[in-house]
């Protein structure tokens, strides 16, 4: 799963797209979730990143998996560690600004 770390974080939005769809893809069974808890440390800081882009499929794709991942208490825990919830209020602070 660190192999697409890089990815989520490449300079082309479509292909920051298609590694948060993988990433989403794999986290919707349990094993895939564990294995993506497993690469937390290098796979949330991206996924969290994407949060905040403009790319709504990349974004989608990256809450999707946010959501999956925290579907496990481990999960959870590594998604607070990694920002998912500052990300996320700033997006609601940013939306309600306009």
């Amino acid at each position: 799963m660190d192999e697409l770390s890089p990815f989520l974080a490449h300079e082309r939005a479509d292909v920051r797209a298609q590694a948060a769809e993988a990433v989403a893809a794999y986290s919707s069974t349990d094993d895939g979730v564990a294995a993506l808890v497993a690469a937390a440390d290098a796979l949330l800081p991206g996924l969290v990143s994407l949060l905040g882009r403009a790319e709504a499929e990349a974004a989608g794709h990256a809450a999707a998996a946010l959501v999956n991942i925290c579907s496990s208490a481990d999960g959870s825990a590594a998604a607070v560690g990694a920002g998912v919830f500052e990300a996320a209020v700033a997006q609601l602070d940013s939306g309600s600004a306009e």
